[in-house]
């Protein structure tokens, strides 16, 4: 896959990478110790994030499981997973067919296949209509797969929308098998990393699109998302708050990354995505009455 074109004086994206030499994991020798910083910096002793995480692939690895690798997203639903719309176009900026894409699902480990791996084809393919691959505007986008997924609550588990814009100062995570130092190779095991939502006029600073949030973590600055981090959630407080979209570079000093902002965009996401909110205004004897007409929508009418 090949990088998105940004301008000259743009942040790039966190795009989809060539995977040839990122592979592997980086070892200094100074020290005798491996850094992993630009993602995050830690893997936890008990991951509960990295069930709602997926990995997407080209339909077909090149040599080996995972290498192919270029995005990641999360999962909204049995059928759909929340990405970024820059994941979904190629060089010539054409919407990637969905028979080249696979999304697999329970697979801490990028680069191992086990038991708990789910792998899925995809029906429908759908950025945001009005993303903009110049000023990298809506960069969010939805995959309706072919199959369902199924949820086991250790390896696979769908996550809840972010229902408020965040706040200034909120703590969250981003997770992914993103490029472990800028233009460095792919972890195999997926990587955390501690953020906080920064506000509006800081982020101001470095981008004013509407729709975006922008983190960073306040004491240790190498903390960033970074290339094959695309698509990827930024999660709050269990709920998926922002999907990785771009930044300058990856974990530079006084720098920010840049997230579409799911709550900004949930309009968009529930009407083009099977994923039933719980009417919770109905008066208690329509409930179930209510229910029912939801599942039939989301059945029906919300079928990509």
């Amino acid at each position: 896959m090949s990088q998105v074109h940004v301008r000259a004086d743009e942040p790039a994206a966190r795009t989809q990478s060539d995977n040839s030499n990122q592979n592997s994991s980086n070892f200094d020798e100074d020290n005798g110790k491996f850094h992993f910083l630009v993602t995050g910096g830690y893997r936890p002793e008990q991951d509960d994030l990295v069930k709602f995480l997926v990995s997407i692939r080209s339909i077909q690895s090149y040599k080996f499981f995972g290498d192919d690798h270029f995005c990641g997203g999360c999962l909204i639903s049995k059928k759909d997973v929340l990405t970024a719309a820059h994941c979904l176009f190629d060089s010539s900026q054409t919407v990637l067919h969905r028979k080249k894409l696979r999304v697999v699902a329970g697979t801490p480990r990028r680069l191992l296949k086990t038991s708990s791996t789910q792998e899925l084809k995809v029906r429908k393919v759908r950025p945001h209509p009005e993303y903009s691959a110049y000023t990298m505007a809506n960069d969010i986008a939805l995959l309706r797969l072919k199959g369902e997924v199924q949820p086991d609550g250790s390896f696979v588990a769908i996550i809840p929308l972010s229902d408020k814009y965040p706040s200034a100062g909120l703590k969250c995570t981003a997770i992914g098998w993103g490029a472990i130092f800028e233009n460095g190779p792919l972890p195999d095991e997926a990587v955390s990393g501690d953020l906080t939502i920064l506000p509006n006029e800081h982020c101001y600073t470095f981008s004013d699109l509407e729709g975006m949030i922008c983190a960073s973590n306040p004491i240790e600055y190498e903390v960033d998302a970074c290339q094959g981090d695309s698509g990827g959630p930024l999660i709050c407080a269990g709920n998926v708050v922002g999907v990785v979209s771009f930044g300058a570079g990856c974990g530079r000093p006084n720098s920010a990354g840049f997230y579409a902002d799911v709550h900004y965009h949930r309009n968009w996401i529930e009407r083009n995505a099977a994923t039933c909110p719980l009417a919770s205004w109905f008066p208690l004897p329509l409930i179930t009455l209510a229910m029912q007409a939801l599942r039939a929508q989301c059945l029906g009418i919300n079928q990509l």
